[in-house]
């Protein structure tokens, strides 16, 4: 998992721990993202994961057996394969202490009493495989063993047929062993230990869906690994529904890397290990509309399908995926749907029509490199974008769907 400070994680166990009460994690909804990737077309195609094998590498899943909301994967018979690869003290899988794997679990495959549209995740009907790799969530060190664990969960995934792999977790500079701490400098998708893991994996066909990490807000910046491996699809958050404004601690892309991470985003009420589900269980839909997808071309069409698109950045990558969009690139790869309109401005300013209230920019210091993002007001119907020194390119985005790439000429 992405691991919090001791005050973080407490927080983090306690609205857990009161919704609990309530029969159903209502704090960590997916309904409100799915709504944001328009996830009503895939109920619509009638595509729920039916028979897509999805793997979960977390540090814990207690209750996931008993939970109100995720407890029909066990009645169901979809829980394919749950083991331990850590032989901590507690021997029960579904223990009490570690329920951040449930939280992922919930917000692909879980129950809502409050969802009256999709009736459940995206992969509602996926068969699951689930993969506790290591000590505790509560613990914010990271282990040696468990990037190892990881190589060992992934095998045994690869070898049961597994499509898709959901890695809610990170790894940076927080090692018991300081030797083992990574910089950012390193999160290049190659030097890490667990980045190598992730590539061989990838290059034998398993699609990796990994959370940007949230240090957004902290010295490092960067998304850590694995989610720094280019052929991983990397999630980023975002804090709101109605724009793709990057949530505060998601992480950014490391600008020397050569490619664009994250790959997409989406709104997360509870950090990027809460976003990342989302995405995956959109792909295990993409598997079932299509089995022969390779993890290169799910990566392709989640770009291609974006709100970005061919725009992209360090700040959100690609933008918001469209699930309408990604139907249609399934069926025909060679479709362009980009809706960005070029705007080229020679004079000082540009103004563009609107009166909405959900209006953000990106102002960039390089076709894919973000300065500062911004939330934009309009004056009376008008978006008024100045020139600014060292800004060559900038990107307005206009209630997630109408985006202009402005270049300052």
């Amino acid at each position: 998992m992405i691991r919090f400070p001791v005050f973080l994680f407490s927080l983090f166990l306690l609205l857990f721990l009161s919704c609990k009460q309530q029969k159903e994690p209502a704090y960590y909804s997916y309904v409100d993202a799915l709504d944001q990737l328009h996830g009503i077309a895939i109920r619509e195609e009638g595509l729920t994961a039916k028979g897509v094998k999805v793997g979960v590498v977390d540090l814990g899943f207690a209750t996931l057996n008993s939970s109100a909301v995720t407890r029909h994967l066990m009645n169901e018979s979809q829980l394919a394969f749950c083991r331990q690869y850590y032989p901590d003290s507690q021997a029960v899988f579904f223990n009490h202490t570690e329920n951040h794997g449930m939280l992922v679990t919930f917000m692909m495959a879980g129950k809502s009493k409050r969802d009256s549209v999709y009736g459940g995740g995206l992969a509602i009907n996926a068969t699951l495989y689930l993969a506790k790799i290591g000590r505790s969530a509560i613990d914010t060190r990271s282990f040696a063993d468990e990037e190892e664990n990881i190589r060992r969960a992934l095998d045994d995934f690869y070898n049961r047929g597994v499509r898709v792999v959901n890695m809610s977790l990170g790894y940076w500079d927080d090692f018991e062993e300081p030797e083992l701490n990574y910089t950012p400098a390193q999160m290049d998708g190659k030097t890490s230990r667990i980045a190598r893991i992730c590539q061989e994996y990838v290059n034998r066909g398993m699609i990796l869906v990994a959370a940007a990490g949230n240090a957004g807000e902290f010295a490092w910046r960067t998304v850590w690994t694995p989610a720094d491996v280019e052929g991983v699809i990397t999630v980023g958050a975002v804090s709101s529904v109605k724009q793709p404004f990057r949530a505060s601690y998601s992480g950014i892309g490391n600008a020397k890397a050569g490619f664009i991470k994250p790959d997409v985003v989406c709104y997360s009420s509870g950090g990027t290990s809460v976003s990342t589900p989302v995405i995956t269980s959109l792909v295990a839909t993409m598997l079932e509309k299509d089995n022969s997808l390779t993890p290169a071309r799910v990566q392709t069409i989640l770009h291609k399908a974006s709100c970005l698109y061919p725009y992209p950045n360090n700040y959100i990558g690609y933008g918001v995926p469209d699930c309408e969009k990604v139907l249609k690139l399934i069926d025909d790869p060679t479709l362009e749907l980009s809706d960005v309109k070029e705007v080229y401005v020679v004079t000082d300013q540009v103004k563009i029509p609107s009166s909405s209230e959900n209006i953000m920019l990106f102002q960039k210091i390089s076709p894919t490199i973000v300065k500062r993002q911004y939330h934009i007001t309009p004056e009376e119907g008008m978006v008024v974008l100045k020139r600014r020194n060292g800004i060559p390119r900038s990107t307005l985005v206009i209630d997630n769907c109408r985006v202009f790439e402005i270049f300052w000429k």
